[in-house]
């Protein structure tokens, strides 16, 4: 049994022999040509992931709080 996770950032589909393996492995997976959302302060981060704003929309805000 193989089980997939697909990233919503970059589409990248991660494989694994079995749910903790793909865990794992989407843990590890960073997005090729992507910053990390980490980087973001955190009342971006928490309107980001409340889909409050878009990712774009996050990076122009942490542009302007700078």
């Amino acid at each position: 049994m193989t089980v997939e996770f697909k990233c919503d950032r970059c589409g990248e589909v991660i494989v694994g022999s079995d749910e903790y393996d793909a865990e794992v492995k989407f843990d590890e997976h960073s997005c090729k040509g992507k910053r990390e959302l980490s980087e973001l302060p955190l009342h971006i981060l928490k309107d980001l992931a409340m889909g409050k704003i878009t990712e774009k929309e996050a990076w122009e805000r942490a542009k302007l709080s700078k």
